[in-house]
Parts: structure tokens; C-alpha cells; sequence
């Protein structure tokens, strides 16, 4: 029983250890070789810790790499949208207008797009484990440092080139003290102006193109010393374990040797080995059970009704009022055609005017309000959903929708739609600048898009698909959204906070 005992001690945390120790001791051939077959089970495990560390590893490293991936390639599209905007500055300069009204768009958009990849790898960073190198933090922020003097440019002649944006410029790039310019002639945009913007874009851009770089130079670095490292604490932890289990290799040797010498303890071992055995069956039969038992009696949870489930039993009833609002004044259409003999079994009725008041007003509300200008025709009555109007503003780019929204972006990021009937994770909103969804309120309802002109990447698609059912989506060909139907929030703080409660539908194209 002594030796049972130190055998359970020795591997308790590895319960099929324990029992292929139990087994080869009931043999009658003990030998060494007893303790190498536990080392070898010992050494897999080992193995497989260390797989499961590296596949973490790589998971985040390809997480980083497609944020660079894209940062690189809005920088690129940046490039090209630049050079365009110099030379519609360059036509201005040329034609010596003081004011022009062709807006430059496109520049402001890719910009846009280029902070907003910059940010997206930003905080993917700020969540792995290279959040504490001082030298990547300081490639982040010079970044961010030259995209807001891009900004300082660009953004002033996002409607066009007028004297009182043209002035701002001018004062930014700060060239007439320099160039001893009268400044009678700010807000006129000449030559000179377009050549200091000229360089300020060439050297700015040059300065961004170095920067990103450094960043992913010192990235790679990162991860190569993180891999070593990696591999320099595996090895360690290996070299342990195998001395450790040497250890008890060699104890278990000096215990089949004491067993050897002393046979008249073969019958209590065997005895302790079929009792401990049958222990240990029991409790494993005991456990069993008490999961079934527990199973069986678990009662059934009682789900209250929330916020969302009442909003959600609200559209339904929508939809159901609009419906019955249908089919009642399809039936009243067909009436008025049957007392006016106009119905196909017209020749069965007579035809007779309205009969009573009441009749008349029901058809003066079936004509005026519901706008049933023809009753003779087929024409059905159009329910209009309140957020019809939202639709057709955003698929036109409106700008009077953009006055209204109210930017934000979800606070768990890691949201993963429920593909059964059950009810989804939740998932809050927060007011935010520059956030990648607009929360627009019509009448009692808050309706939540995708803000316009988003960047389509694998990472964005993948949190519209949380939000959206999405139709016709090619990647890397799909760049706009086409708005069906809006998704529903709503608010749980005043204007800070908003919970998703319904799907909305979008369409790529």
C-alpha cells in the first residue's frame, strides 16, 4: 500500500500515466524499460504545449500583417488621388481664377481611407504583445503627425478653391515671410502657391513612405526576436520537464528493484492494484451519473422579456398592421366596384350610389387620405416604411443626411452573429469621432448604416456581416454599398450609448 500511494502522489496530475504505470507493475516482466515509456508520454505532451504557444503567436502576426497589408495599399491609392488633386490646383493656378467650383473629392476620401487603416493597425497593436515597444509607438505617431498635415492641405478645398480657404492654406505652409510676398495677395492662388504645395506634398509624402517602412521593418524585428525568445523558453521548460521525469525514471527503478527483492508483498500490491482500480472506476461511474441526474433535474429558465425583444415585437406588428391595412382596403376597393358595377359579376347588382353617411365618409378616406385616386384601376396602396426616406439619402449621398448622423463604433469588436435561434451576444455602440457607423433617429426609431464611402476590407466586411445580411459581395472588386434596409438600435444612455437589437440588409456593387 506504501508503494501505491507514492505512485499515486507521483502522478496525480496525469491520470492515464498513473493507470499504464499500474498496469506494466501487475507484469510479471518489470524492468527498466518501464520508466522510458513514461518519459515518451511525458516528451508528447510537451511537444504539443509548444505547438499550441507558436499557433498563437502566428495567428497575431497574420492579424498584423494584413492591417500593414492595407495601410500600404491606402498610401498607395493616396499617391495617385494626390497627384490628380496637384494637377487640378495646377489648372487653377494656370487659368489665374481667383475662385473655382469644381470640388476635389476624391483626394478627401482617400485620405480618409488612409487614416482610417493607419488607426485600424494602430489599435490591433495596441492589443498584441508589441504594445510595449517604445520604437513602433514613435513610427505610429510621426505617421499620425503627417496624415494631419495632409489634412491641414487637403481638407480646405474639399468644395472647391475660394480666397478664404486659399489664405488658410497659405498660412499653414507659411512661405510668404519667407518669400517677402505682400500679403494683400493672400487668398489668390497663383504659381507660387502651387509650387509650395507641390513640395510640401512630394516631401510629406516622402517622409510617410519612410515611416511605414520603419514600422514594418521594426515589426518583423519584433517577431523574429519574439519567435527566438519563444523557442529559448520552450527549449528550457523541455530540458526541465526531461530532468524531472529522469528523476522519477530513476525512483520507480529503485522501487521494482525493492519489489524484487521482497515477494512476499506481490499479493498485497496486486490486491492494492485491483482495489485502486476499482476506486478509481467508481468514481468515475459516480460522477457520471450525478451530470446526468443534474441534467435531468436542471429546470427550464425563464426568459424575461427586454428593451430588444419589445422592439423586435414592435417591426413585427408593423409589418402586420401594414398587412391587414392591405388586404382591408383591397376589400373595400372590390366593394366600391360592386356597388358601382364595375366588378366582374357588375351584371348580378344593381348599381346604386352610397347609401348612408357613413358609407360616403369611408369612401372619402379610402380616396384622400390613403391616395386611391382611381378606383375603377388595379392600383394597391403603399405602405411607406419610416425609414424609407433614410434609404433613398443615403444611396444619393446626401449631404443634408450627413448633418443629422451621429458617429460611432462598437465597443466589442470580437462580435460573432448567432447562425441558430437563439438569441445573439450582446453588442453597444458608443458615440465616436470619426467612427466607421453613422445612428440617424427617425420619428421614435434609431436606425444605425455603414457611414459613407467605407473602406471595404476582409477585416470591415467581416463586422458588416455582423450587423448586415450582405448580398453580391466580390473581394477585392466590391467598393460601395448599395442600403436596402437599416439596421435597429436602441438607446441606453442619452445620445452616448446605443444596443444593437435587429439586422439590416446591404448590397455590394
Amino acid at each position: 500500500m506504501k508503494i501505491t500511494f507514492r505512485l499515486l502522489k507521483m502522478y496525480k496530475k496525469n491520470s492515464l500515466i498513473f493507470m499504464i504505470g499500474l498496469f506494466l507493475l501487475s507484469g510479471e516482466g518489470l524492468n527498466p524499460f518501464t520508466s522510458q515509456n513514461t518519459i515518451a508520454l511525458g516528451s508528447v505532451q510537451s511537444d504539443q504545449l509548444i505547438l499550441a504557444n507558436a499557433s498563437v503567436s502566428m495567428e497575431e502576426k497574420e492579424k498584423i500583417t494584413i492591417a500593414l497589408q492595407e495601410l500600404n495599399q491606402a498610401k498607395n491609392d493616396f499617391n495617385l488621388a494626390l497627384q490628380a488633386f496637384t494637377k487640378e490646383l495646377q489648372a487653377v493656378a494656370n487659368t489665374e481664377k481667383k475662385v473655382s467650383l469644381t470640388p476635389l473629392q476624391n483626394v478627401n476620401v482617400k485620405l480618409d481611407q488612409l487614416m482610417e487603416s493607419s488607426q485600424n493597425l494602430k489599435q490591433i497593436l495596441e492589443k498584441s504583445s508589441l504594445n510595449s515597444q517604445d520604437q513602433i509607438k514613435n513610427k505610429l505617431q510621426n505617421i499620425d503627425a503627417i496624415l494631419n498635415r495632409f489634412s491641414k492641405i487637403i481638407y480646405p478645398f474639399k468644395k472647391g478653391v475660394n480666397s478664404g480657404e486659399v489664405k488658410k492654406v497659405q498660412e499653414y505652409l507659411g512661405f510668404f515671410p519667407r518669400r517677402n510676398i505682400n500679403p494683400q495677395f493672400y487668398g489668390i492662388y497663383g504659381q507660387t502657391t502651387q509650387e509650395e504645395i507641390e513640395s510640401f506634398n512630394k516631401d510629406n509624402l516622402n517622409k510617410l513612405s519612410v515611416q511605414i517602412k520603419q514600422l514594418t521593418d521594426n515589426i518583423n524585428q519584433e517577431f523574429v526576436q519574439i519567435q527566438k525568445n519563444s523557442e529559448g523558453e520552450n527549449l528550457q521548460k523541455l530540458a526541465e520537464k526531461l530532468s524531472k521525469l529522469e528523476s522519477e525514471n530513476n525512483n520507480l527503478k529503485s522501487q521494482v528493484n525493492q519489489l524484487r527483492i521482497q515477494p512476499k508483498n506481490w499479493f498485497w500490491l496486486y490486491l492494492s492494484i485491483v482495489c485502486s482500480i476499482s476506486a478509481f472506476l467508481g468514481v468515475m461511474l459516480l460522477i457520471v451519473n450525478q451530470k446526468k441526474s443534474r441534467k435531468a433535474i436542471t429546470p427550464t429558465k425563464v426568459y424575461n422579456l427586454t428593451n430588444n425583444d419589445l422592439a423586435l415585437i414592435e417591426e413585427e406588428m408593423y409589418e402586420k398592421i401594414a398587412q391587414q391595412f392591405k388586404d382591408q382596403m383591397r376589400l373595400i376597393e372590390s366593394r366600391f366596384k360592386a356597388l358601382e358595377g364595375t366588378s366582374s359579376f357588375s351584371k348580378n347588382i344593381p348599381h346604386f350610389s352610397p347609401s348612408s353617411e357613413v358609407d360616403q365618409k369611408l369612401r372619402i378616406i379610402a380616396t384622400r387620405e390613403q391616395g386611391i385616386t382611381n378606383l375603377e384601376g388595379n392600383s394597391i396602396p403603399k405602405i411607406i416604411n419610416p425609414y424609407d426616406t433614410l434609404v433613398n439619402d443615403y444611396n444619393l449621398s446626401n449631404e443634408e443626411l450627413i448633418k443629422n448622423v451621429i458617429e460611432v463604433n462598437p465597443i466589442n469588436q470580437e462580435f460573432i452573429a448567432s447562425e441558430d435561434n437563439t438569441l445573439p451576444p450582446e453588442i453597444i455602440f458608443k458615440k465616436q469621432q470619426k467612427g466607421q457607423y453613422w445612428i440617424i433617429k427617425v420619428d421614435d426609431f434609431y436606425y444605425l448604416i455603414p457611414k459613407l464611402h467605407i473602406l471595404i476590407t476582409k477585416l470591415s466586411y467581416q463586422s458588416l456581416q455582423n450587423l448586415f445580411e450582405c448580398y453580391s459581395y466580390k473581394p477585392g472588386i466590391s467598393t460601395k454599398i448599395q442600403l436596402l434596409k437599416p439596421a435597429r438600435v436602441s438607446v441606453i444612455s442619452d445620445q452616448e450609448e446605443w444596443e444593437f437589437i435587429q439586422k439590416g440588409i446591404i448590397q455590394f456593387v
